[in-house]
Order: C-alpha cells, then structure tokens, then sequence
C-alpha cells in the first residue's frame, strides 16, 4: 500500500534550483533543490510525528550544534515505511534527475531534527549524503516562520566567510520556507545550508538521507565524519561493508565504461 493519500504530479512542484555556479562533476545530478506538496498519508505522519514528540528528550547535539535523533526509522516503524516506500521513491528520482535509493548507513539513514527556541539551530554545512527530503512535522510560532537557507555561492567562499565569522548578505541567501504538507528535496552534499526560525517558532523535521543508486560514491560521509555522531560500533562494519560491496565496485564500472 502507497505512502501517497494520491501520487503527487511533477506540476505540482513549489520551487526549483539548479546546482550553484559551474557544472559539478562531483554531484549526483543538476538538482539543488526543490519543494513540492508531499500527499503523504495523515495517519502515517501523524504517527511519526508522535513518536518524535516522544523520543525528544533522546536527542543529542553533537556535530554541527544540531540537536538531533539519529536512526529515526529504528525507533519509529512508520518512518521505516516512508522510507523504502517504491512511489515515493521512484517520485523522488524524477525530481532529483537519477534513481534514489536510501541510505543504507543505519546511523544516518534517518533524522529527526528538532529546532526549539533555547536551543542553537545548525552551521551552514554540506551534508555527508548525496541528497535529504526534508519532512517537516510540526512548525509553531505566531506566526510560524521555519525556513532552510541556501548560500548562492561556492561552498568553499561560504564556508571560508563563516570561518571568519563574515555576515552573509540578503542577496547571498536564498530562504526557502518551510510548512507542514510540504516537503524539501535537498542535494545538500553539493550546497551550503543552514535553517532558519524567526517569530519564536520551533519546528521538528523528520530529515531522510538518500543517494544515487548508479552512483553510490558520490557521498562524503567518509568514516571519521560518523564517528563525530556515532559510536563506532555501531558504524565501522557496515560502513567498510558499503565502500568495499557497492561504492567500489559501482566506481569500477563506472571507469570501465569510460575506457570501453
């Protein structure tokens, strides 16, 4: 049974960017990002989002002064649902412009972010994953005002100009605002981002890591990045498992197909 209450259409899509600046060979396609209307089924939100309300108070801030709980989807059913669900899926791929799968790191294949007044939003980061939908649960405030922030320029120059603590410029930064219903696909390794809460809004995300499934080298979640989050127990296997299993031999083809 779909995850969708009815597939959502590709006209049905909010916003659309492309990759900043020069083609990026590093990237899995040409998408920056986009937002659309999601469909998902009330219940099955409902349910995720009840269990994050639930299990806030395990949350942990660790890398990139984000609160946030790590492999939702073991915690939570539902989310594991949204996750594998193959229109969803197959939706995705047709925005992103490649053929999605999920990310197959336990630890970071499922987030819930929580994004509460006292508490430090996050640095303007890349992400390890090739790509995130951003999913978000609740939004409060009066009026509620979430939003992700993207940097319209190179990543180095913006993370050269955080370093040194520079203000970015209203022009430099793209807000996409963010509402329930709505959901954000986000090639992040590839752009630099933050979020944003105005107006004492709170908002909890249910974040889902992807990446391309032709393509499955183009992440930088290298090992010594999850263990800033995660214990390495319960990563250094599976992680040198996927590099050696699929990363590499998906390279190898690739430069195969190159000199064929």
């Amino acid at each position: 049974m779909s995850v969708f209450v009815s597939p959502p259409e590709l006209r049905k899509l909010c916003g659309h960017n492309s990759i900043v600046g020069e083609p990026d060979e590093k990237a899995a396609s040409n998408l920056g990002y986009c937002i659309f209307e999601n469909h998902y089924k009330a219940e099955l939100v409902d349910e995720i989002r009840r269990g994050a309300e639930a299990l806030e108070g395990e949350a942990s801030s660790k890398f990139l002064s984000l609160t946030h709980l790590r492999k939702a989807h073991k915690r939570i059913p539902a989310i594991e649902v949204l996750m594998h669900d193959p229109q969803r899926l197959a939706f995705l791929s047709d925005v992103a412009g490649c053929e999605l799968e999920p990310y197959p790191i336990t630890t970071a294949a499922a987030h819930i972010n929580y994004y509460r007044r006292e508490k430090s939003t996050i640095d303007f980061h890349t992400d390890g994953c090739a790509f995130v939908e951003l999913i978000p649960l609740t939004i409060t405030g009066d009026p509620p005002d979430s939003a992700t922030l993207i940097y319209n320029g190179s990543i180095q120059g913006g993370l050269n100009a955080a370093r040194r603590a520079e203000l970015f410029n209203s022009d430099d930064v793209e807000r996409i605002v963010q509402q329930v219903g709505m959901s954000v696909l986000l090639q992040g390794r590839r752009v630099l981002h933050s979020a944003d809460i105005q107006n004492d809004s709170e908002r909890v995300t249910l974040v889902l890591p992807l990446r391309s499934k032709n393509e499955p080298w183009k992440d930088d979640n290298t090992l010594f990045r999850l263990l800033q989050d995660d214990a390495a127990e319960d990563v250094v296997d599976e992680w040198v498992k996927d590099v050696a299993e699929r990363q590499y031999p998906a390279f190898r083809r690739m430069q195969a197909s190159q000199t064929s």
